[in-house]
C-alpha cells in the first residue's frame, strides 16, 4: 500500500530538527477517518479522539465476542465497550486483554530513514528490528501531536497476528510522544496483510456525547437477564 510521496533523508534531517527547537506538540483531540484493510477485507471508520476516550465506528460494523457494532475504549477506566445501535445494548470487557496481549512480547523498532508528507504533515517512517522476520512492519508518525494512548492497540481485534505485532510497536511509538498516520504489514510479495491510513485530520472540540455510550442503551447482561 502506497502511502504519500516521501522526501529525501537530508530534508527530513533538517526538519527534525526544527522540530526537536520548537515547543512540545498539543495532546490531539478531534475526528479522523481512516481506511484499514487486510488479506480478506477493506473498511473505513471514523475515530473520535477526546483525552483518553477513543469511540471507532466503522462503516460496516464488526462483530467482537458474538456482539455487531463499534468500539468504544476508555484507557482511564481500563475498559472496552461494544455497542450494538441495532439491539442497543453494549458489551463491556476489560482493556488489560489486550494490553497483556502486546506486553507479552517485547519488540524493537528502528526508523527507515525515510520522510514525506500525509494530510500536510511531516511525518517519518519506523520498522520492526527483527531481521529474522519475514513480514516487513512499518509504521510512519508525525510529530505534529502528540498521542493519548497507543493508536495501534486495538489493532489485533482487526488482525490478531500481524495486527498484534504492529500493537507492539505503537506501544513503542506512543512512549516516544510519535502520533501514528499509517501502519501497514507486508510478505515477501508484497501483499498487503493489514494495514491502516488515515483519509483525513480534524482538529476540533470532542463532546462528550461524542465518545461515550448512547443515551438509552442497557448492559448486554442486563438484556439477556431481562430476556430469561
Amino acid at each position: 500500500m502506497t502511502f504519500f510521496r516521501t522526501k529525501p533523508f537530508l530534508l527530513g534531517l533538517s526538519l527534525a530538527f526544527v522540530t526537536l527547537g520548537a515547543a512540545a506538540a498539543a495532546t490531539f483531540e478531534g475526528v479522523l477517518t481512516m481506511s484499514i484493510e487486510t488479506s480478506t477485507q477493506q473498511n473505513e471508520a471514523t475515530g473520535y479522539m477526546q483525552g483518553l476516550k477513543f469511540r471507532l465506528e466503522p462503516k460496516a460494523a464488526l462483530k467482537t465476542n458474538g456482539v455487531e457494532g463499534y468500539p468504544i475504549i476508555d484507557f482511564g477506566q481500563k475498559k472496552l465497550f461494544i455497542v450494538s445501535p441495532k439491539d442497543k445494548y453494549y458489551l463491556t470487557l476489560p482493556l488489560s486483554q489486550l494490553e497483556a496481549s502486546i506486553d507479552k512480547v517485547a519488540v524493537k523498532i528502528k526508523p527507515s530513514g525515510k520522510t514525506g508528507i500525509l494530510l500536510g504533515h511531516q511525518v517519518e517512517e519506523w520498522l520492526l528490528d527483527d531481521p529474522s522476520s519475514t513480514v516487513s512492519y512499518s509504521v510512519w508518525v508525525t510529530k505534529d501531536f502528540s498521542p493519548p494512548f497507543n493508536q495501534l492497540i486495538s489493532l489485533q481485534k482487526t488482525e490478531p497476528v500481524y495486527g498484534l505485532t504492529l500493537g507492539r510497536m505503537g506501544k513503542l511509538l506512543f512512549q516516544k510522544g510519535l502520533f501514528m498516520l499509517g501502519a501497514s504489514a507486508t510478505d515477501k510479495s508484497g501483499k498487503t496483510l493489514v494495514a491502516m491510513k488515515m483519509l483525513s485530520i480534524e482538529e476540533r472540540a470532542v463532546s462528550d456525547s461524542e465518545v461515550s455510550i448512547p443515551e438509552g442503551f442497557k448492559k448486554m447482561s442486563d438484556v439477556l437477564k431481562a430476556k430469561k
